[in-house]
């Protein structure tokens, strides 16, 4: 297939190793053609059918009519008000201006066309069909008079009849499909109000309606004749054009994508789609200067683009900055009038043909390589369009079996050629005609930037959901989009920029900078510290509790004092070495882990009850100078050191705090559960866990009157906070009984009966206590509960137990029930959000530590705001969060030194100190 790259890359084109191109059925053996059907598809014009696809003169049946196409279909299903954003139809409205026009002689101009064109005499059947009317009355236009009115009444009584017209149920009373009525105005002039249901129209047929209208208007003797090639005819030829070797190769092409097909941008979101029953469509639309047309035409010329690419590339880029991922996919709408007779140019129906495009940009490219990049995928999409987008999606949700419909709702609409002119040059009206108000609407889309020519200037309309997005999101996107437009005209520079190329709004980065601007800083310590300095103050004051026991700070000191000697006794160990701890949960365990930071070494935590080779592998990874347990691991390759029982009655005092380490230091490690693959270590610092340990104590309040209970195992980076941050303040840690691990009933006897104050866990733990034990735990001392890694189950957000239910606040905090959002297991939190919720609350970063928002694996700085998915039990969740508490706070899980992986809400990548 070298001569199609050769042809591709003489165009300014670019392909990448392994994209799929076309076979020699499609490929002539002249280059100079080869090139020259490159470049129609280029421009939006689909290749052309084989020879071999007769016209079928019986496609239609007058009883039974003719079958929906696929976009036709997709629109039946996506109105239904279960859907989505459905219960609204797809509707195209228009007001034009005529002046001095002959009312009675236009609606008999207009009573022409009806005739001439078979599709707008269509109808739905009861049985998802459609079929053509053979005799309709004649249509009337309905005038009236609003010369008489003043400036205000007119306009109410305009924005009253655009309303009625726009409203589901306007075509409902009538058995065409469209709907026509107009208003006399002042000085001569006639508004024409027109509603068209894109169910049987696409934008290119309804200019071809008014350009036969405005036809038979100026010769109303004109003999009407009728186009050789039925709409039902063209469907009965697409069909059987599937099923051709070309088809095929079409349906190939699209299957092997699927697994890596993107899903839509990940936009913020003020509510789930599935709230509103009834969108209501808002449109932004700017007109784009002459001037500034030409200069982007001639830039996208010197670089090879075609000046659609660019609007794409423009709007692409705009989206990649406020989307949580770069890569997703797009629908592109398509005029796919394949010529399978001449007489196709002029033929009225729905030819509309989605095109799926994924805009996946390479990493550190520039804004011209993404742009070719994207114009190569774009002309290698159409080149197999013969298998339609909406034929994808079903292949796609069939695919995925999740149970819900793929769909890319993010919609980008050229109703021009790709140099962005008129498909149909003159359509009779220009010079006589204007168009007043022009806008559109389709169920299940929730953002579509539509390009059209209105009155000969070229218009960059945004029609949205008026009420799924945040407060003025929408405005910020499109005033990126037309401040990188006239930066591409203007700025040479900007064609070789990174990924750097669509500035953050000014607001956002301010309300960031003041999130950023954390106006602390921590004293330099070590993990360990506070606990000794705790343990020192008060060695007689209970630390840990489990099941009977009740070791004071002073025994788990001393002990750790013991095990470290014995230790050191054998290897030798320096700072950052890593020792592992191999004992059940409980103060023994906890008394090991802080030996050996006494020792200056870092802890990693094996599990007793793990596999011995997944042990063995551990150790062979962290290259563990020696491991703290019981019974000792067979044909281990680190020194195995068996600890006895704890130290019940400690001789002497504590010494003095003496550091053996630095606090940028490794301090412990954490390895992933593995489930994804190999298991991940993360290495933590002293300093980089502090932070986190200092700020949350301060923003809580906790103290050496609280008692955690610790559910999290060990290995788990929550435990980090429950070890030091709680015992490092002087409070106490309560373990599980030995035989009750996962036990909810027993967890809520023991919070109850040891007062524990503090929870701290992933969602699942809370929820099976609350389900299993929540009546035990009415009248508890519970005040704080920390979740993080997980989505919140709505069960814990109305769920009434100990001092929650009473919504005690604490100075710092705001409510009880606090959302540390998060997920990976290897993360501590850097982040928090404190205050009411909202959809463009903000997160605020740990204390003491210098933060930027980045989008995840992603150069592009600032997210703009915070998402609010649409996934139904996230939508739930949240909802129940804002019902349940006044305030929720939430930190942002991530790793300091450490990979950094999205968040729940994004990712706070610490910035260089």
């Amino acid at each position: 297939m070298e001569r199609f790259r050769d042809a591709v890359a003489s165009l300014g084109l670019r392909l990448n190793p392994g994209q799929m191109i076309p076979n020699t059925v499609l490929l002539p053996d002249n280059p100079r053609v080869l090139v020259k059907q490159i470049m129609a598809v280029n421009q939006c014009r689909l290749p052309e059918p084989l020879d071999n696809l007769a016209v079928d003169e019986h496609a239609a049946d007058a009883v039974t009519g003719f079958p929906l196409t696929d976009m036709q279909y997709a629109y039946l299903i996506a109105r239904n008000a279960a859907m989505p954003l459905g219960s609204i139809p797809a509707q195209h409205y228009i007001e034009m201006e005529v002046f001095k026009t002959d009312e009675t002689r236009l609606a008999a101009a207009l009573n022409q066309v009806v005739q001439l064109h078979p599709m707008m005499r269509a109808e739905l059947t009861d049985n998802a069909r459609q079929r053509i009317i053979q005799h309709v009355p004649p249509v009337q236009l309905a005038v009236e008079d609003t010369c008489g009115f003043s400036e205000e009444a007119r306009s109410a009584y305009l924005q009253a009849t655009r309303d009625a017209m726009h409203a589901a149920q306007a075509l409902s009373d009538s058995t065409l499909p469209f709907r026509v009525q107009a208003t006399r105005l002042p000085e001569g002039w006639l508004r024409l109000h027109l509603c068209f249901d894109l169910m049987f129209f696409d934008l290119l047929s309804i200019q071809l309606v008014l350009r036969d209208w405005w036809t038979f208007y100026c010769l109303p003797q004109r003999e009407a004749k009728p186009v050789q090639l039925s709409f039902p005819s063209y469907i009965s030829l697409q069909e059987r054009l599937l099923l051709t070797p070309e088809g095929q190769r079409d349906v190939t092409y699209w299957r092997s994508k699927l697994a890596t097909l993107s899903g839509p941008p990940e936009l913020p979101l003020r509510q789930a789609p599935e709230r509103i029953h009834q969108p209501r469509m808002q449109r932004i639309a700017r007109t784009v200067p002459a001037g500034l047309v030409n200069q982007l035409r001639a830039r996208a010329g010197d670089v090879g683009l075609t000046l659609e690419t660019l609007f794409l590339g423009a709007f692409t880029e705009v989206l990649q900055k406020w989307s949580r991922r770069d890569a997703f996919s797009l629908t592109l709408t398509q005029f796919s009038r394949r010529p399978f007779s001449p007489d196709v140019s002029a033929l009225v129906g729905n030819f509309l043909q989605p095109l799926l495009l994924t805009c996946a940009p390479a990493p550190q490219s520039t804004l011209v390589e993404r742009w070719i990049d994207l114009q190569t995928e774009l002309l290698l999409n159409r080149l197999h369009s013969a298998c339609n987008g909406i034929q994808v999606l079903r292949d796609k949700t069939r695919l995925d079996q999740d149970g819900r419909a793929f769909s890319l709702p993010v919609v980008f609409s050229n109703t021009l050629d790709a140099d962005l002119r008129s498909c149909l040059p003159d359509t009779g009206w220009e010079g006589t005609a204007r168009i007043a108000w022009c806008s559109s609407q389709t169920p299940g889309v929730w953002l579509e930037n539509q390009l059209m020519i209105l009155n000969g200037e070229l218009v960059m309309n945004w029609n949205y959901v008026a009420d799924l997005f945040p407060e003025g999101m929408i405005d910020d996107l499109f005033q990126s989009v037309w401040q990188l437009l006239y930066r591409c005209a203007e700025e040479h520079a900007v064609w070789q920029r990174g990924s750097d190329t669509v500035p953050l709004p000014a607001a956002q980065q301010q309300r960031r900078d003041r999130a950023n601007d954390t106006g602390c800083v921590f004293p330099q310590r070590l993990l360990h510290q506070s606990l000794w300095q705790a343990a020192r103050a008060n060695p007689d004051k209970v630390a840990v509790i489990q099941e009977n026991q009740r070791i004071t700070f002073g025994q788990l000191a001393a002990t750790a004092l013991q095990w470290q000697a014995q230790l050191e006794a054998q290897v030798k160990v320096r700072p950052g070495d890593i020792i592992a701890v191999s004992l059940p949960q409980g103060p023994r365990m906890l008394s090991a882990i802080l030996a050996v930071l006494l020792a200056g070494a870092a802890y990693v935590v094996l599990d007793p009850a793990l596999p011995e080779e997944r042990k063995r592998r551990l150790l062979e990874r962290t290259d563990a100078r020696a491991v703290l347990g019981e019974a000792a691991l067979p044909h281990a390759s680190s020194p195995w050191l068996s600890v006895g029982e704890m130290l019940t009655h400690p001789q002497a005092a504590l010494p003095e705090w003496q550091p053996r380490q630095q606090v940028s230091d490794l301090a412990y490690v954490i390895f992933t559960s593995g489930s994804t693959g190999e298991p991940k270590g993360v290495m933590i610092s002293h300093q980089n866990a502090v932070n986190t340990l200092l700020d949350i104590n301060q923003r809580f309040q906790v103290s050496a009157e609280d008692r955690v209970f610790s559910v999290a195992p060990a290995g788990f980076d929550l435990s980090v906070y429950d070890y030091f941050g709680v015992l490092g303040a002087g409070g106490s840690l309560v373990f599980a009984a030995a035989n009750a691990l996962a036990d909810p009933k027993a967890w809520a006897d023991t919070i109850k009966q040891q007062k524990v104050t503090l929870w701290n866990s992933v969602p699942a733990p809370v929820k099976a206590l609350i389900e299993q034990g929540g009546e035990a735990l009415q009248g508890s001392a519970l005040r704080l509960i920390l979740m993080s890694g997980d989505w919140i189950p709505p069960l814990i957000c109305r769920a009434r137990f100990g001092s929650v239910s009473r919504a005690r606040r604490s100075s710092a905090s705001g409510g009880l029930l606090k959302a540390l959002s998060g997920q990976s297991s290897t993360r501590l939190a850097t982040s928090i959000l404190a205050g009411p919720v909202s959809p463009t609350a903000i997160r605020s970063p740990i204390s003491g530590v210098t933060c930027s928002m980045k989008l995840a694996k992603s150069a592009r700085t600032g997210r703009p705001e915070r998402f609010i998915w649409p996934v139904p039990a996230l939508r739930r969740a949240t909802l129940a969060i804002r019902t349940a508490l006044r305030s929720v706070s939430s930190t942002i899980p991530c790793a300091a030194n450490a990979c950094i992986k999205p968040g729940i809400w994004g990712v706070i990548r610490p910035a260089a100190r």
